[in-house]
């Protein structure tokens, strides 16, 4: 029981120490963009991806649900270090929802890419790698998006030193 919590405690302050990273950055673009605090409406903050189980079959006993996902960062300090309002959680609340943990790519790709003639197909590599389908002249309730598998977090592994330095 120890060892659980000492892992739990872990995760905390990595969450803490990603949100101080963070604020780092916000604060680098505000003096960049030459902007305020004010000046933002929010963050939208995804998280650093530690376990994400989407789509699982659902239990009859309803607080053994098996579709789970967890992220690190805490939106609350992020808020707190930079003053900025933050929105987080979002592959909860997608989840949630029926979907399978990543609603911001489809999301992005429909309002950039859609077509009214045209069906588009969007693959996104990124540590794993999604799919999106916008069929012609749909509405965004129209699209079909889902995982296929490791993408970049697959080379980290298999190609250490040769490939992964060349991708970053």
């Amino acid at each position: 029981m120890q060892r659980k919590r000492d892992q739990y405690r872990s995760f905390r302050q990595v969450a803490f120490c990603l949100a101080e990273e963070f604020a780092k950055a916000v604060k680098a673009a505000l003096i960049s963009a030459k902007l305020l605090p004010k000046n933002i409406r929010a963050i939208g903050l995804h998280g650093q991806t530690i376990r994400h189980l989407p789509n699982r079959k659902r239990s009859p006993i309803p607080f053994l649900l098996p579709e789970a996902t967890f992220q690190l960062g805490s939106g609350a300090a992020l808020a707190a270090l930079t003053g900025i309002d933050v929105v987080s959680d979002f592959r909860s609340a997608d989840i949630a929802l029926g979907g399978e943990g990543a609603p911001l790519v489809p999301m992005f790709d429909y309002h950039f890419l859609q077509h009214p003639e045209r069906n588009r197909i969007v693959l996104n590599i990124g540590g794993i790698s999604n799919l999106t389908f916008i069929p012609a002249g749909s509405d965004a309730d129209g699209i079909i998006a889902f995982d296929t598998g490791p993408g970049k977090y697959a080379y980290r592994f298999t190609c250490p030193g040769i490939f992964w330095q060349t991708i970053r």
